[in-house]
Formats: structure tokens, C-alpha cells, sequence
């Protein structure tokens, strides 16, 4: 159920584009979004003992999705600015990992992930390099088409299940 409240990012991304791009909707595809918005947040009620509640994933989600449709919005418009696509992507992926540093600055946080990855095994490796260079793959191509597109109308399509994730 969490994933389905993933379907809100073009919301965000319908009004962060609205005021940073100056990019402006039909009516039909707001009457998109609004459906977009009902029904990710249908998907967050639960009944227990006959009572609707929402799901304590409800705001996280909320909170992630604005932060994924700014990032988008963001790259869209400082891309432009760039010599190349790839620059502004090599850009945008040392800015990716940026955050991963400040965690090893906790010396328990540093402990922790030296720990799990001296037990990891050649197997596990071998996983987790694929698992980032599909990932990265998957961010290089929806950055790309960001670059062609009006970016509510792409964030729409690739949330919308226009684009298959795994769960």
C-alpha cells in the first residue's frame, strides 16, 4: 500500500513546476492529478474496528514525494545551464551521494556500515553493484527525458505506471 501513495509526486511536481517552470496544466490534466490524489490517499485509509484510519506512512511518503518532485523540478531547471546532459547528470549523482558522507560522520553510523559490509559476501557485492548501476541507469534515462518534456507531464506517466517499478 505504501507504494501506491507514491502516486502523489505529480501533484508536487504538477505545483513546484507551476511556480519554478512556469509550466501550466489543462483541465485535463488536472482533473488527472486530482484523481492521482484521491486515490493515493484511498489507498492510505485502513478500517480496524470500524473506524477509518490513515496510514502512519501517509506523511513520510507525502514528505518524500515533495522532496523527489522538487529534485526533479530543480534539475530541469539548472540543466539547461550545462554544457552537456552529462555533466549536469555527473553533477546531480555526486550531489546523490552527498548525504551518504554526513552519515559517516556518526562514528555508531560509521561502525554499523563498516560492520555489515566486511560480512557481506562476493554474491552480495555482485548484487549491490547491480542494483546501483540499474538504479543509476533508471536516473540517467528519466533525468534524459526530463530534459525533453514538460516535467508534470513526465512525472504523471512514470508514477502513473507508465514506467514498471519493482516492489
Amino acid at each position: 500500500r505504501v507504494v501506491l501513495l507514491m502516486q502523489m509526486t505529480p501533484i508536487f511536481i504538477m505545483a513546484i513546476a507551476f511556480f519554478m517552470l512556469g509550466e501550466i496544466l489543462t483541465l485535463q490534466q488536472v482533473l488527472a492529478f486530482v484523481l492521482l490524489l484521491i486515490g493515493g490517499t484511498v489507498a492510505s485509509v485502513t478500517r480496524l474496528d470500524k473506524k477509518f484510519h490513515f496510514s502512519k506512512a501517509l506523511i513520510l511518503i507525502a514528505g518524500a514525494t515533495f522532496l523527489w518532485g522538487l529534485s526533479d523540478v530543480i534539475f530541469k531547471k539548472i540543466e539547461m545551464n550545462f554544457e552537456s546532459f552529462f555533466s549536469a547528470f555527473t553533477v546531480y549523482l555526486i550531489g546523490s551521494f552527498l548525504p551518504a558522507f554526513f552519515i559517516l560522520f556518526s562514528k555508531k553510523a560509521r561502525s554499523q556500515t563498516v560492520d555489515k559490509f566486511k560480512g557481506l559476501s562476493s554474491r552480495a557485492w555482485r548484487f549491490l553493484a547491480s542494483d546501483q548501476l540499474l538504479g543509476i541507469s533508471g536516473s540517467a534515462c528519466f533525468a534524459y527525458a526530463l530534459t525533453l518534456g514538460k516535467a508534470e507531464r513526465l512525472n504523471a506517466f512514470f508514477w502513473s505506471g507508465g514506467v514498471s517499478m519493482s516492489s
